[in-house]
C-alpha cells in the first residue's frame, strides 16, 4: 500500500452509507422577486428509522448550493446520522442570488439580510409541522453569513420556538446590538471562531460572549487557531486529496479543528434539543 493510499484509508475510517439517510427536495414559497414569485429549495436529511428526531435548521454561507452544496450536504448527513433531522436551506433563492455563486459584497445589505431572515423565520414552523420532527423548538446551525442570519432571528423574533444555536465564524450586525442588549431571553449559543479569521473579526466572538455573559445566557465560546470557515486546514487538506482524486467533502470532519467543532455542536444540540 502506498503512503497516499495508507493516508487515505486512515482518513476515511468506516463511512455511513447513503444508503441509511432519507434525503427529500421541499420546496416554499418565497415571496416576490422582480415580479415573479419565488420558490425556496429545502433539503431534507433525516436516517431511515421511521422515528422522530429533534429538528437543526442548517444555514449555509454566502453562497449558493450550486457553489457549496457537496460540503453542506455532507454537513447535513453527518448531523442526521448522529440522530437529527436536518432541513438545510438555500436563502440566497430569496433574493435571485442563487446561480451566481455569491452576492457580491454591496449586495449584502439590510433589504437583503431581512430578506433571507425571514426565509429562515418561515422555515422554522415549516420544519416543525414536519411528520418526522420531535420536539416543540428547532436547533440553528450556521456558518459565516448563516451565522449572522442564525444569530439575528432570535433578537428580531425572540417568540420564536428555538432551543438553540451553534454559529461558526459569524457574528451579529451592528444595526441588531441595541435590540440585543434589551433583550430577556435568547437561545443557549455556542460560538466557534478562528483567531487568523482574515473575514470575519474573532472581535465578533468576543462582543458575543460579553453580552451573553452580561445577560447570563447560557453559552460557550470556543476560539480555534484557523481562518476563516476552516481555511487554512481545508486548503491544505485539498491539495493533498488532489492526488488520490477524492472530493473534500467527504473528509471534512477529519480535519482536527472541524472535528473538535462538530464534536462541541453535537454535545451543544444533545444538551438542549433532545
Amino acid at each position: 500500500m502506498t503512503r497516499l493510499a495508507t493516508f487515505l484509508a486512515l482518513m476515511l475510517g468506516p463511512f455511513s452509507s447513503a444508503e441509511t439517510l432519507e434525503i427529500k427536495l421541499l420546496s416554499m414559497p418565497g415571496g416576490m422577486h422582480k415580479g415573479k414569485k419565488v420558490s425556496i429549495p429545502i433539503e431534507r436529511f433525516c436516517i431511515k428509522d421511521g422515528k422522530k428526531h429533534p429538528v437543526v435548521i442548517l444555514i449555509p454561507e454566502s453562497k449558493s448550493l450550486n457553489a457549496v452544496g457537496k460540503t453542506y450536504r455532507a454537513v447535513a448527513s453527518k448531523i442526521a446520522q448522529d440522530g437529527y433531522l436536518v432541513f438545510l436551506v438555500d436563502f440566497l433563492w430569496r433574493t435571485g442570488h442563487e446561480k451566481i455563486g455569491a452576492p457580491a459584497q454591496n449586495e449584502i445589505n439590510e433589504k437583503t439580510f431581512r430578506a433571507w431572515l425571514k426565509t429562515i423565520h418561515d422555515v422554522v414552523p415549516l420544519a416543525l409541522k414536519d411528520e418526522r420532527a420531535k420536539g416543540k423548538k428547532v436547533g440553528l446551525l450556521g456558518f459565516s453569513l448563516g451565522a449572522f442570519l442564525g444569530l439575528s432571528l432570535p433578537v428580531e423574533h425572540p417568540d420564536l420556538p428555538i432551543g438553540a444555536v451553534v454559529e461558526l465564524f459569524g457574528g451579529l450586525p451592528n444595526e441588531l446590538w441595541p435590540k440585543a442588549i434589551k433583550l430577556k431571553k435568547y437561545p443557549p449559543t455556542l460560538v466557534v471562531h478562528g483567531f487568523d479569521d482574515e473575514i470575519v473579526s474573532v472581535k465578533e466572538a468576543y462582543s458575543l460572549r460579553s453580552l451573553f455573559e452580561e445577560k447570563k445566557i447560557p453559552h460557550k465560546v470556543s476560539l480555534i487557531k484557523t481562518t476563516h470557515l476552516f481555511g487554512r486546514e481545508l486548503k491544505a487538506l485539498a491539495e493533498f486529496l488532489k492526488k488520490g482524486k477524492l472530493d473534500l467533502a467527504s473528509l471534512i470532519f477529519k480535519a482536527p479543528n472541524v472535528a473538535r467543532s462538530y464534536t462541541q455542536t453535537r454535545v451543544h444540540f444533545a444538551k438542549y434539543l433532545k
